[in-house]
């Protein structure tokens, strides 16, 4: 008998987790079918469904869980159980047997495929969060693509080994009290995210990038065939010709159609990015609407300017915002900072970057979806980060990365010091990584962007946002262009004018915007303050938080101080306090954690 669920069907059916993704979880327990039972009952609990909404596989040992998540889309099948295999992605697979299978079969074979590719060293394709199980031998793999986007945590305790896509169930899984990992916690307030490998639960691992994990009785088996350094290194001498990285985004497109033929949306700003998967679209033949959301209004003006020299038509309009607040309706009520951080941490999984609680949380209920959306997200790895112009023609990269740490220490000095010197530490040792890989100076500052801020920090896309520059093609194709290029953007320029000529006269976005008030122009910079939309909720969410956490002393008159200040700036004194209430927000799920453990 084949068990398999598009996530569509599962609205009636079953109650789903609150969270962006589908939970997934392997285990491998040596007291067999009891304690795989326990594990159930506690998943149920983490995430308050009935135990008989989790779909659990496995004997011998070895066991699978999964739980669909809040978004319900048509994209194909998240898993697949037979009486002997399981399969399960966390991600919107972009392949056409799968796309076009309804039995989940595909699935399955695409993930004993895929994972006999990588141990042969194929890169993989992002994002990608891959888990399969065999009951006949006993065994389970779980992989990642190469970038490391796609969420693979592990976990050994005693006698059990636990995978998943998400840090609070494996947690619960482990039935020991859980304790925060106070070095991600520093390592996030020093440099605005996680480094290396750490997570917000003491004993759990974020896999890297290009990670193949293999699970028996034996525990776990972990290797790294196909990593990005791998990819990377192995790039060293192409010639910057950018054909692979085109002719890659461009069948990814082609293999994702069968998706995008029901309200295809593409964001189109005035950067390098959205031009580029603009042109790719057109490319393609895509039937898609394109819009530019302002302020800022220079944006839009250049999307424009775009619509009207391209050759291909497209449908392209301007949404303004403010519209809405001239319109005569009440403006959205926000509900209150410490609400938010904490939905919004139990949503995303917790593991990046906090802004979506700038806004309010998603309803706990399931979400359909159902149109795809092309993206240019991730697309910044394709030019230079943290390093300047006069510090490339001085051939002086030690500066740079001497500059970019000690920023750290400078800009949020509102974190006690040895909270700021443990965070560059770890920063420090992600730079040793890259030099045993061969990556050093210049290049080390832009794998830097790739390990730590691109796989740490970024949110994970949702079901339906392709993404056609996160590829091992683009890396390999521009990872060793020259510093002053990347700096330049050169490479997305090129391979943008290849495709649509007739842009090649449109400024970009940060061209155009050179002597501009940023006031007006910088789409961050215009973002109210949480201090500046509600000055008691800040105040009285600071005090708490500071409390909850305890992790280091600030009194309100420091806190009132420095608003006025803005140490750092007002954008990073933002920050700063929007990692408070994140840090508030995961206190909130570890003790939904530990009452769920302590409950048996």
């Amino acid at each position: 008998m084949t068990t398999t669920k598009r996530a569509a069907d599962m609205i009636e059916e079953l109650s789903n987790a609150y969270s962006n993704q589908p939970v997934i979880l392997l285990a491998h327990c040596k007291r067999g079918d009891q304690e795989a039972l326990g594990i159930k009952i506690r998943l149920a609990r983490l995430f308050q469904i009935e135990a008989d909404a989790i779909t659990a596989n496995g004997h011998n040992g070895t066991y699978s869980f999964h739980i669909p998540g809040s978004y319900t889309t048509s994209f194909g099948n998240e898993y697949c159980a037979t009486s002997q295999e399981f399969a399960a992605t966390a991600s919107t697979i972009i392949d056409s047997a799968v796309i076009q299978d309804t039995s989940g079969r595909a699935l399955l074979d695409y993930t004993r495929n895929t994972i006999l590719k990588m141990t042969d060293g194929q890169p993989t394709a992002a994002p990608l969060s891959l888990f399969y199980a065999n009951f006949y031998d006993n065994t389970a793999h779980a992989m990642n693509d190469s970038f490391g986007i796609g969420r693979l945590y592990y976990c050994v305790h005693k006698e059990l080994s636990v995978v998943s896509n998400n840090i609070a169930a494996i947690a619960v899984a482990r039935n020991i009290p859980t304790k925060s990992d106070r070095k991600y916690w520093e390592s996030y307030y020093t440099t605005g995210g996680a480094v290396g490998d750490n997570t917000y639960v003491h004993g759990i691992k974020r896999a890297p990038g290009g990670t193949l994990v293999k699970m028996t009785s034996l525990g776990l088996k972990i290797r790294f065939p196909t990593s990005l350094y791998s990819v990377i290194s192995s790039s060293r001498d192409r010639a910057a010709q950018y054909g692979n990285a085109i002719d890659s985004a461009l069948k990814l497109i082609s293999t994702a159609k069968p998706l995008l033929q029901n309200s295809l949306s593409v964001g189109l700003s005035g950067g390098r990015d959205s031009r580029f998967v603009t042109a790719l679209a057109l490319q393609s033949d895509l039937d898609f609407q394109s819009f530019t959301a302002v302020p800022p209004d220079l944006e839009a003006d250049i999307a424009e300017q775009l619509h009207d020299k391209s050759r291909k038509h497209f449908r392209w309009e301007r949404r303004d915002n403010r519209l809405k607040a001239k319109s005569g309706k009440p403006p959205t009520q926000l509900s209150p900072i410490l609400e938010r951080a904490a939905d919004w941490f139990e949503f995303t999984g917790g593991d990046n970057w906090p802004t979506f609680m700038r806004k309010n949380s998603p309803r706990r209920k399931p979400i359909p979806v159902r149109s795809m959306a092309l993206s240019g997200a991730f697309g910044d790895f394709a030019r230079g980060h943290y390093y300047t112009k006069n510090e490339v023609i001085s051939r002086d990269p030690e500066t740079a990365i001497n500059r970019m740490q000690s920023s750290f220490l400078k800009m949020r000095h509102l974190a006690p010091a040895e909270i700021r010197e443990s965070g560059v530490d770890q920063f420090k040792a992600t730079f040793d990584e890259m030099a045993d890989h061969g990556i050093t100076g210049f290049y080390a500052l832009d794998g830097s962007f790739l390990v730590n801020r691109m796989r740490r920090q970024f949110p994970h896309p949702g079901p339906n946002t392709l993404i056609p520059m996160l590829s091992t093609s683009m890396v390999a194709d521009v990872f060793w262009d020259d510093p002053a290029s990347k700096l330049n953007g050169d490479a997305l320029r090129e391979m943008t004018n290849k495709l649509v000529p007739e842009w090649s006269s449109v400024p970009y976005f940060h061209e155009a915007a050179v002597g501009s008030d940023p006031a007006v122009t910088n789409k961050v910079t215009i973002q109210p303050t949480y201090w500046e939309v509600d000055r008691d909720d800040f105040l009285a969410s600071v005090e708490y938080s500071v409390k909850k956490n305890d992790f280091f002393d600030l009194s309100t008159a420091a806190v009132e101080q420095a608003i006025v200040d803005l140490p750092g700036g007002r954008t990073r004194t933002n920050s700063f306090f929007e990692t408070v209430f994140w840090h508030a927000g995961f206190n909130s799920l570890l003790d939904r954690i530990n009452t769920v453990v302590s409950d048996g």
